[in-house]
């Protein structure tokens, strides 16, 4: 808590931006959103999207952003612990949104579909489809496209790209998707990240 205070006195009085993954209606813009309501209500907050969490690294790393906020279920989010040149400022829980299976309104889902179409998702949730879906599948896998986001994999939908998504409540929303199937909210931790100069 002492180095968030320490950010909030550094910045707290002037413009900053956090950066995380999108596009619009990711998780991690949405913990995002959570943080900076928690504590930087009464400051000037922007939230910038990336298309990866590597973007997000990078523009951190140059100062183009002042803060990044990451998802422990990020694969690799060594990156930005063993980084020298950042420090981790702060660490919080919040549940995702609802996750489930997402199609566009005018599309027919029947349970064939779950191993007839290609279903897009970011690697870290498709162990909770597998988990919900086994008992409705026989001897065929779930084929899954990896993408950089869940958000992104809604707006591919959204777009006719593709029928079926695994994502958040957040993103159908903001791609005006429908849920075929639902699952539940991830119980998920985040790391907040700043320059270590702020130290």
């Amino acid at each position: 808590m002492d180095r968030l205070n320490h950010f909030i006195d550094h910045y707290g009085k002037k413009d900053f931006t956090v950066g995380t993954l999108g596009p619009s209606g990711s998780s991690s813009e949405a913990a995002t959103q959570f943080l900076l309501g928690s504590f930087f209500e009464q400051y000037e907050a922007n939230v910038t999207l990336y298309d990866s969490f590597e973007m997000c690294l990078d523009t951190l790393g140059t100062g183009d952003i002042d803060a990044a906020v990451v998802p422990h279920a990020y694969p690799k989010i060594n990156l930005f612990y063993m980084n020298p040149n950042l420090e981790l400022t702060y660490m919080f829980r919040m549940d995702t949104p609802m996750y489930g299976l997402a199609a566009r309104h005018d599309y027919v889902f029947h349970e064939e579909a779950l191993t007839n179409e290609i279903v897009l998702s970011h690697p870290a949730p498709v162990s909770l489809m597998d988990f919900y879906c086994a008992p409705k599948i026989k001897e065929k896998p779930i084929q899954y496209k990896l993408i950089s986001s869940t958000s992104k994999a809604a707006q591919l939908v959204a777009e006719g790209h593709y029928n079926l998504a695994l994502t958040n409540w957040n993103a159908i929303q903001t791609y005006n998707l429908t849920f075929v199937m639902t699952f539940e909210p991830i119980r998920m931790s985040w790391s907040m990240f700043t320059k270590r100069r702020l130290v």
